[in-house]
């Protein structure tokens, strides 16, 4: 939504965009609090392998949605690196919480 953002020139549609991203930073919070207490609850062996299954699930995501949506990425200059690395921040930072 972020490159959606960058290069619509539609006020609803970029307004429609800013109400996601905002939406979007709480629903990450709020599901890196819920598996906080689902990894409390489990074991290290087990969550060292959820977080493995996690990880391939998020990469395999990403790369999808580059395939599908990677036009709308380069209009507003992200190549796939750049938007790896955002994407892998965002993942990190969930993570953090969630390994807090």
């Amino acid at each position: 939504y972020k490159a959606l953002l960058q290069v619509t020139n539609s006020p609803t549609l970029q307004e429609i965009c800013k109400r996601i991203l905002r939406d979007e930073v709480k629903h990450l919070h709020f599901q890196s609090t819920a598996l906080k207490v689902h990894f409390i609850q489990r074991g290290k062996v087990f969550n060292w392998f959820v977080k493995r299954v996690h990880i391939v699930l998020f990469k395999a995501t990403r790369l999808l949605m580059w395939f599908r949506f990677g036009r709308i990425f380069q209009k507003a200059d992200m190549n796939y690196a750049a938007f790896a690395e955002f994407t892998q921040s965002w993942f990190d930072k969930c993570y953090g919480i969630i390994e807090k």
